[in-house]
């Protein structure tokens, strides 16, 4: 049923459940044998219950509900807009099914424009990516030399049939920075590529690791570093997944890819290659899931900055996704500026949505004071109606004539409390603002405003939740080309392995690096280079040291 596309399916004609016999046939494929059959069954019960077929993948839906999988609105807007069904020939019969398309194999969107980036090179072997259509290939067994040889065809033909993609022999991957292992990265970035396909194909992806596809034509039984590695499980040594996926929207996935088969010592970090593949609809297992222990480099600011890369539509484009943030942490933003002062009752806090975390019977709200109409002072409020000596109001965070906010609060899973305000100048002397804790940070541009003044900077400090005392801080900004500090935004907050935060941010003009200075704007015309950037500080929880920063686009 692979060849066919798809690990399951339902045909209402014939009353019928399909199963691929591979999911019970390869023990690392049976996990996915209970998603298949409870998408399969939603599907039938969709057919008795309801006259017409519910819009989307209403299977995979049922599926995921079944299982107490989590869904997002955007994850249930995505499968409602999907399309599952196909036309299978099958036993000489022409079948109309709804099917759980096989991991791994992608639909060319109706433009028929595809586009490919290599974003990262994680990998000691040099290797090329090939990109073919599996239309045709019914009768070839997935991981057969034919299918081996058909496939390494198709991929150097340039043409509808398919395409070599990606080279690592001779081109550099788009990002470079430390990924949990040296980075291999090399040769001049060729960016966003661009290929043409036959609208509705099908096609995979293949990775010979350690030489060309050219190679592994001439000789497709090679069993050495050239065997290819399939974006379809069913076609790599011992059936092993060796594909996945980053962050995924309807316009494409963000992969990564491990380069050496299971059976020769692989490390499982699904790193080695990481690509972008925009213009298609499909599906891989989540790299997450994949790869053992979570290896550290998910949760480095580069990781990160991989999980914002979102896939764009073909043509055009679409603003950068959520994606999670490592540690467990609590995040709350005020979506507005919330104002009050310190008469405010917590009734009053609870109705006005403003930003809170909470601690045991603790809840700790953040603001906005308008102490004049010229002027307003970020503000905090703690009720604690079990322990009356942790309810507090202060308001002292910021006192001079700049205007101050508080934007957000977070508290993690150790109930370290952390506050985010912005600040757009320096006004008075460092009693009065954040500056009277943040002079501890080894870096000059944590310690204060910097150059200029307009621009909403963000600080982000700890507080100390039995008083609301300030302990530490550490502005946070953008530079511009003179020098002076540019509006900076923060969205996220998360806890590393190694126990550092990790901040996740919008930096308007250049992001900085760890001394403060700008990151340069990377040269591929396919980057985006307006403001905001995607930015990841890495910082020591005391807010003293900055040990890491990413942007997208930026190096």
């Amino acid at each position: 049923m692979l060849t066919l596309g798809a690990y399951g399916a339902y045909a209402e004609a014939l009353d019928q459940i399909f199963i691929a016999q591979e999911l019970l046939l390869n023990p690392h494929l049976r996990p996915l044998a209970v998603n298949v059959l409870l998408e399969e069954l939603g599907h039938w019960l969709d057919a008795q219950l309801n006259e017409v077929d519910s819009p989307g993948d209403e299977g995979a839906i049922f599926s995921a509900l079944v299982q107490q999988q989590p869904l997002s609105t955007t994850d249930i807007a995505s499968l409602k807009a999907e399309n599952d069904w196909a036309e299978w020939i099958w036993q000489g019969q022409s079948l109309v099914v709804q099917q759980a398309a096989a991991p791994g194999l992608f639909t060319v969107e109706p433009s028929g424009q595809i586009r490919v980036e290599f974003l990262f090179d994680s990998g000691a072997y040099s290797g090329q990516v090939g990109l073919f259509s599996i239309a045709g290939m019914d009768a070839l067994v997935p991981g057969s030399l034919e299918f081996i040889r058909e496939s390494a065809r198709r991929s150097l033909s340039q043409s509808t049939q398919g395409y070599l993609v990606i080279s690592t022999l001779d081109e550099g991957a788009s990002l470079s920075g430390e990924l949990g292992e040296r980075n291999y990265n090399a040769g001049s970035p060729l960016g966003n590529k661009a290929f043409t396909f036959q609208p509705n194909d099908t096609l995979a992806l293949m990775l010979v690791p350690n030489g060309s596809i050219q190679q592994l034509l001439d000789n497709p039984g090679l069993d050495c570093a050239l065997r290819p590695l399939y974006s379809l499980a069913a076609a790599n040594p011992l059936g092993r997944v060796h594909y996945g996926a980053i962050s995924t929207n309807l316009n494409g996935l963000v992969m990564g890819i491990e380069d050496v088969p299971f059976d020769a010592g692989s490390d499982g970090d699904f790193n080695d290659v990481v690509l972008k593949l925009e213009g298609v609809t499909g599906q891989l297992m989540s790299l997450t899931d994949l790869v053992q222990s979570r290896r550290g480099w998910l949760d480095s600011a580069l990781g990160q900055n991989l999980f914002a890369i979102a896939p764009q539509a073909v043509p055009g484009g679409s603003p950068v996704a959520p994606f999670p943030l490592p540690g467990g942490v609590t995040v709350d933003l005020n979506s507005s500026v919330v104002k009050f002062n310190a008469t405010v009752t917590e009734a009053q806090l609870i109705a006005s949505g403003a930003a809170r975390v909470t601690l045991g019977s603790q809840t700790i709200y953040i603001g906005t004071d308008q102490v004049s109409t010229i002027n307003q002072n970020p503000i905090l409020a703690s009720f604690d109606a079990l322990n009356p000596a942790n309810s507090w109001i202060r308001a002292d965070y910021e006192t001079t004539g700049a205007d101050g906010r508080g934007t957000g609060i977070a508290i993690t899973p150790t109930g370290d409390i952390y506050a985010f305000f912005s600040v757009d100048g320096t006004q008075g002397s460092p009693t009065q603002d954040f500056r009277r804790v943040s002079n501890a940070a080894e870096h000059a541009w944590l310690r204060s405003y910097g150059q200029g003044g307009g621009p909403k900077v963000a600080v982000i400090g700890r507080i100390d939740p039995a008083t609301g005392e300030l302990i530490a801080a550490a502005y946070l900004s953008a530079i511009l080309n003179n020098g002076n500090s540019n509006t900076l935004t923060i969205n996220g907050l998360g806890v590393q392995p190694n126990g550092n935060l990790l901040i996740s941010a919008e930096s308007f003009f250049a992001p900085r690096q760890p001394n403060g200075q700008p990151m340069i704007l990377d040269s591929d015309p396919s980057t985006p280079d307006t403001s905001p950037f995607a930015y990841f500080i890495e910082i020591t929880p005391d807010l003293r040291r900055v040990d890491s920063t990413s942007a997208i686009g930026w190096v």
